[in-house]
């Protein structure tokens, strides 16, 4: 299995933030430095991932924003997000950031309370808005394609 699989696994379990290995690939190669995709493993599976990526605000200059982080359930609460997190929090130094911005749920209250932890706070709420547009079936006809 390679690793678009198992994160692809990782985010099929989470059901707010599925993908599938090829979507993954082209992600990766579109949108996002390897360096930018950090991942936990123990004994060779992939257990945990997050991303990380540099922008830019006036109010904080250079900032770091962390999405699609995501640890394997029976791994949670052992210290892997933890070590996530203090990767993350290395390399958006390294990037010359000056902050770090991540979303969770406020509803899903262990990750809120995770993200606490580590000396983030709100700072904001916000609501996703979406509209679906009349291509909304294409990710189905390329799961048909890949069969």
């Amino acid at each position: 299995m390679n690793d678009a699989e198992d994160v692809a696994r990782l985010h099929k379990g989470e059901g707010w933030c599925y993908d599938d290995a090829i979507v993954l690939n082209d992600y990766w190669d579109d949108s996002f430095d390897k360096e930018s995709i950090l991942v936990a493993e123990v004994n060779g599976k992939i257990v945990g991932t997050l991303e990380i990526s540099k922008a830019y605000k006036a109010r904080f200059g250079f900032f770091a924003v962390i999405r699609r982080f995501v640890v394997e359930p029976e791994y949670r609460g052992r210290g892997v997000g933890r070590q996530l997190m203090s990767f993350a929090l290395a390399e958006a130094k390294r990037m010359g950031c000056s902050a770090i911005e991540l979303s969770v749920d406020p509803e899903n209250t262990r990750p809120h309370h995770f993200y606490e932890t580590l000396g983030f706070h709100d700072d904001r709420t916000e609501t996703i808005m979406v509209k679906i547009l009349g291509n909304a079936a294409i990710g189905n006809q390329r799961d048909k394609e890949t069969k």
